[in-house]
């Protein structure tokens, strides 16, 4: 049977990936959350009823500081990880460049260590986003009729463009994302990096929520 750990499991992304794996897989979930404002406590984990599931392990760790002896022992029989936690509010890390910085780069370099350390691992997930290319969309009011907002891409992006953060959050990903790079080409790291557009849905935190037009 196979083992995922989650970084961020308790988050609004993290609680649905948790949930996905609880739904569609029979393997043992892992869970590591520093438990900040964004995790809204365990109550994302007990609605999608990982609280008192068997499978389902849970550890409160703060991974921007150097991952203890002990979690490793825990922990470093896993098959995969997926790295989801961080620091994500883009006006906080406008206020406040600092916490982005300690989570996604320092925290990254720290997971990354620690997946070193593992005995089977398969492959180590980092979870970027699209920012770290720049702007793509432009928002537009359907002026016409006003009933809505239209998306509209005016660039599309490849994978290997040039990063051109336009704030700090979207330059610390940039950061961890060449970090995480550098690991899979020089230890041989097994992994991959994925760039998410922004998420919204069930249980997303009020910060973070799209208002309704």
């Amino acid at each position: 049977m196979k083992k995922i750990l989650i970084t961020g499991g308790c988050g609004f992304a993290g609680a649905h990936v948790v949930e996905h794996f609880l739904i569609k897989t029979d393997w043992d979930i892992i869970i590591w959350d520093k438990m900040t404002y964004a995790a809204s406590g365990l109550d994302r984990i007990r609605d999608i009823n990982a609280f008192d599931n068997k499978r389902v392990q849970f550890f409160s760790t703060d991974f921007t500081r150097k991952i203890s002896e002990g979690m490793v022992y825990e922990n470093k029989n896993v098959n995969y990880i997926l790295h989801m936690g961080a620091e994500t509010h883009v006006n906080n890390s406008i206020k406040d460049p600092g916490p982005f910085v300690y989570s996604n780069v320092v925290g990254t370099y720290n997971m990354l260590e620690f997946a070193k350390k593992c005995d089977n691992l398969d492959a180590f997930v980092y979870f970027s986003t699209d920012e770290v290319y720049g702007p793509a969309a432009m928002l537009d009011v359907i002026t016409a009729e006003m009933t809505g907002w239209e998306l509209t891409f005016d660039h599309a992006y490849r994978e290997w463009d040039r990063f051109n953060s336009t704030n700090p959050y979207a330059a610390t990903k940039a950061g961890a994302e060449q970090l995480t790079l550098s690991y899979m080409n020089t230890y041989k790291l097994p992994g991959f990096i994925v760039n998410c557009m922004n998420l919204f849905g069930e249980r997303q935190h009020l910060k973070n929520i799209y208002p309704y037009v």
